[in-house]
């Protein structure tokens, strides 16, 4: 039976998953990132049918400190998530958010999309919680995500070009989770109050093992 969550005692209790494809970035043939102000009509289930290459955000936050790890791919040659999952649980080399959560909030797209994610918690000990409303899916965090993309690093930094915020989203997850909410830092939230850390302890092929299943 799928889990409820009420409130959060400490970091690493529940993470929300989130693969959400952008209503208004998308990729050109020449690896430029474009911008289109009225939304796109795509989700998640049907963005291989779409014309246009969109960019696309997988996003895991801390549900206790809102500290996030993120990346990005492209519609047109999705990411796979379990590749994402291992490098968002694993340590860092600048930045501290790592380990395995007791439970993952999942949106039901994500595993109709994705069902190798079913086995792969199954196989960790780790709980599935459904997400019930748009906040427990992340929409929010998926706007802010977006938001810090196009005003703090697009526009200062030139990330035009896709590839290049491929490789910088990590940097960009480290940014937000440093930065101040309601005068706190969530990492240092994420930190003050992390207990017992547990991380992959096996390689990436046996970690991924359990994902193709």
């Amino acid at each position: 039976m799928p889990f409820k969550i009420y409130q959060c005692r400490c970091p690493n209790e529940v993470h929300q998953l989130v693969v959400s494809v952008s209503k208004h970035l998308y990729i050109l043939k020449n690896g430029q990132i474009t911008y289109q102000k009225k939304p796109l009509d795509v989700d998640l289930l049907k963005c291989r049918d779409s014309l246009k290459d969109h960019v696309v955000h997988y996003l895991i936050k801390d549900h206790f400190s809102g500290a996030l790890y993120g990346e990005v791919s492209q519609s047109s040659n999705l990411l796979s998530l379990g590749e994402f999952l291992y490098r968002a649980w694993s340590p860092k080399e600048k930045y501290s958010f790592c380990g395995f959560p007791e439970g993952v909030i999942l949106p039901k797209t994500v595993t109709c999309v994705f069902p190798g994610v079913i086995n792969l918690l199954d196989a960790l000990g780790i709980k599935i919680g459904k997400a019930t409303s748009g906040f427990h899916a992340g929409i929010r965090d998926v706007r802010t995500w977006e938001d810090y993309i196009r005003y703090q690093f697009w526009k200062q930094t030139g990330w035009a070009y896709f590839k290049e915020l491929q490789a910088g989203a990590p940097e960009l997850s480290a940014f937000i989770s440093r930065s101040y909410d309601e005068g706190k830092s969530r990492i240092k939230i994420w930190e003050n109050n992390s207990q017992e850390v547990t991380i992959p302890d096996v390689s990436k092929e046996e970690f991924l093992s359990a994902y193709r299943i």
